[in-house]
């Protein structure tokens, strides 16, 4: 009885407070549209009780917390997503940096000097490319033929991803 006595005087205050409100308005033009503001008002103070009662008020909160919650979520899950192409990136990087490493010492085997090697691999660890740029050693004249053959077996690249240059 005492919350129906509170809201009801709560009710008359708000009211007598949007009255005095409209003896301030400037212009008769702006004070239809003051009074249909102030109905809004009373009547959602009216109701208020109401939604209250029908629709708990911390079912709202959690419903907002839920939403933030799943969002929160969906944007952790982008930023995993994004470190694991970030370290795949990473790893694929430091594999072609061994490879490289490897098919220098493999063209030294044959008589070679290797000047530049690159590798290209994509996503999968699959080798797309190799460019490598050598020169003869003036140790021992090499086999230029046996070494492309055996980068090709080792690599298992096809021929036309391998490309050679002799300076």
């Amino acid at each position: 009885m005492e919350k129906l006595l509170e809201w009801m005087k709560g009710i008359v205050l708000l009211f007598f407070l949007l009255s005095a409100l409209l003896y301030f308005v400037p212009r008769d033009v702006y004070k239809k549209y003051i009074r249909f503001f102030m109905e809004l008002i009373l009547v959602l103070a009216i109701l208020l009780p109401i939604i209250r009662v029908l629709y708990d008020g911390d079912a709202f909160e959690k419903m907002v917390h839920y939403d933030e919650f799943w969002q929160q979520m969906d944007n952790l899950q982008m930023d995993v997503e994004h470190m694991e192409y970030i370290q795949n990136e990473y790893y694929v990087e430091e594999y072609e940096k061994s490879m490289e490493n490897d098919i220098e010492n493999m063209v030294k085997e044959y008589g070679y000097e290797a000047l530049e090697v690159r590798v290209e691999l994509n996503e999968s660890y699959e080798i797309e490319n190799i460019e490598l740029s050598v020169k003869k050693t003036e140790a021992f004249e090499g086999d230029f033929d046996a070494m492309k053959k055996a980068l090709l077996d080792f690599y298992q690249v096809e021929e036309k991803n391998l490309e050679i240059s002799v300076q």
